[in-house]
């Protein structure tokens, strides 16, 4: 089986301007991403998606391959399933890793459990997650209804110990069988294998002081990652 990774990496970004190519540790955002899948022994091929000529050729300096975006797979709203689709137009795979470089504070094992999952285990598709034990809350604001909770009745308020079947998406792993995308249009489909990470692969990185934050975390929570890449 064919395992062919995806870093997506525009070069557009509301939050902050050309996001992924801000350095982190003197090395551009994405890079961190491209080097992870390109160590991992499970991953045949690793493709920079963009819409950005310089991240396309920085990737390419990398040892990756490249994807350039669309116009419709370039916009703040398209989904990664939109990138996905337009990828498997110009490469064969098998099993597809979706590895956001906002999330660079993930382990190459973590990426393998999933990827085994998928194509050894049985699992259709597979994802990164944490731990959830806070109590959730969502507001309906069309109805000026107030907040309800989600994940708990409030008339019967549980021990966090008792919440432990709970998760979290980190958004940093997503692996999915080539078959069951086409079939579904989703990266998370069927029998979903659910790896469960280090706590602080959790943060993401969407504003200025989260880049401060992810420093810290890879310099004193991942001091092997930070140093071998």
């Amino acid at each position: 089986m064919t395992v062919l990774a995806l870093v997506p990496a525009r070069g557009g970004s509301k939050g902050i301007p050309m996001k992924n190519l801000k350095s982190i540790y003197g090395k551009p955002l994405f890079l961190w991403t491209v080097e992870q899948s390109r160590m991992s022994k499970e991953i045949d091929i690793t493709v920079v998606s963009s819409d950005y000529r310089y991240i396309l050729s920085q990737a390419v300096d990398a040892g990756a391959r490249i994807h350039r975006r669309s116009f419709d797979s370039s916009t703040d709203k398209a989904p990664i399933e939109s990138v996905v689709a337009e990828v498997l137009q110009s490469y064969s795979a098998d099993i597809i890793v979706i590895l956001q470089p906002t999330s660079p504070a993930r382990l190459i094992q973590d990426i393998e459990m999933c990827i085994r999952a998928v194509r050894d285990e049985g699992y259709d598709s597979a994802l990164s997650v944490v731990p959830n034990h806070r109590f959730v809350w969502a507001c309906n604001y069309e109805n000026d209804e107030g907040i309800s909770p989600i994940n708990y009745d409030v008339q019967k308020r549980p021990n966090k110990q008792d919440m432990n079947n709970q998760f979290m998406e980190t958004g940093g792993i997503y692996v999915f069988r080539v078959s069951g995308f086409l079939e579904h249009g989703s990266r998370l489909f069927g029998k979903i294998h659910h790896q469960v990470v280090d706590y602080w692969t959790q943060f993401e990185i969407d504003t200025e002081d989260d880049f401060e934050m992810m420093e810290w975390i890879l310099k004193n929570k991942f001091p092997l990652v930070s140093t071998v890449l």
